[in-house]
Parts: structure tokens; C-alpha cells; sequence
């Protein structure tokens, strides 16, 4: 499957990561990593809603929980480190599948931002209520205010809408096989 976007035309690896084409790799600006945690939780009748953070800067775009790391840093042990920096949870709210991974990298300003995500479960608080899609649904996630500005928890088609970019909805939607066929096993 071929996806178009940031000036590239981008394809999907047999695992469902994105790949970008060397040509956009061969930038010499490779900086710019970042690694977090698609979380999701389930509804009252058991749908699942993610949560998306808006960034402050830029188009102030929608997105899961992530941030910066150094070029030293573990992606997993990061990626749950910055989730919980940008979102005030803290480690007993989530359920972290160790199994999931999800790499993208795009080009943006002349650089080639590299993306690591995993997978977690929010395991506490209130289930939330069926269909609420209202941007006050998110009053628990204490974002940090230095990258994001806002919560929101969306069932997958309005997350992937919200958030607008090829990148996320591949992202989400392999989240959502993967929560879907974890739950078919049990």
C-alpha cells in the first residue's frame, strides 16, 4: 500500500510501519527523534477510544502522547518516560504491550523526523461513556504545557479524522488490529 505524503510517496513495510523513500533519508539533518505511547481505553459497552495531545507549535495537530529523545536513548524505555511527562500519568495507569511496536519517519522542514511508538491500556479511572467525542473528555490527562496544550479521547475513525495525517492513521488502525486480536485470543 502506497500513502502520499510530505512530499514523498511513502510505502508500507510487511509489519505496517511507514517507510520513507531514500531520497528523503538521505537529508543530513537525521535528528529529531521522538518515541511514545498510543494509549487507549475502552468504553462502557467495551469500544476504545485513543488519546490524542495537541502540540502547540506548528498546525497544532493532533496526535498520540510523545517526545524528543536523545540519539542514545532506548525507544521503549523512552517512549513510556516521555508519555508520562507529557501526560501526568504515571506508570500504574498503563498496561504496556511489549509486543507492539510501530516506527514512522517523515520528512518535514528539510529534516527527517523518526517516530517510535508502542502500545498501552489505560487500566484506571473511569470507563468512558459511549460515544462522547466532547473535547472536555480528557480532564484527568495533565498535559505538560511545554509541547502539547490539550487532551482528547476519540473512537478510532474520529481520531484518525482529527488527527489528518496518513502517518497516525496508519498508526492507529495497527493499534486497533492489534487490541482487536489480543481480545479475540482471550
Amino acid at each position: 500500500m502506497s500513502l502520499q505524503a510530505a512530499n514523498f510517496k511513502m510505502d508500507l513495510s510487511a509489519d505496517g510501519s511507514l517507510v520513507i523513500p531514500k531520497e528523503a533519508a538521505s537529508s543530513d539533518h537525521l535528528g529529531n527523534r521522538a518515541a511514545g505511547l498510543v494509549i487507549f481505553r475502552r468504553s462502557e459497552s467495551g469500544g476504545l477510544s485513543f488519546l490524542l495531545l495537541q502540540e502547540v507549535y506548528g498546525e497544532k495537530t493532533w496526535t498520540p502522547p510523545k517526545g524528543y529523545i536523545e540519539d542514545a536513548d532506548a525507544e521503549r524505555p523512552a517512549a513510556l518516560q516521555q508519555t508520562l511527562k507529557e501526560t501526568g500519568l504515571e506508570a500504574k495507569d498503563l498496561k504496556v504491550f511489549d509486543d507492539f511496536s510501530f516506527k514512522m519517519q517523515y520528512a518535514i522542514k528539510g529534516q527527517v523526523k523518526k517516530i517510535w511508538y508502542g502500545l498501552a491500556e489505560l487500566v484506571t479511572g473511569e470507563r468512558a461513556k459511549d460515544n462522547d467525542k466532547t473535547k472536555g473528555n480528557a480532564n484527568s490527562i495533565r498535559v505538560s504545557g511545554v509541547n502539547h496544550s490539550a487532551a482528547w479521547w476519540l473512537p478510532i475513525k474520529d481520531a484518525i479524522r482529527v488527527s489528518g495525517y496518513v502517518e497516525a492513521e496508519a498508526l492507529l488502525k495497527k493499534a486497533e488490529k492489534y487490541v482487536q486480536d489480543r481480545d479475540k485470543k482471550a
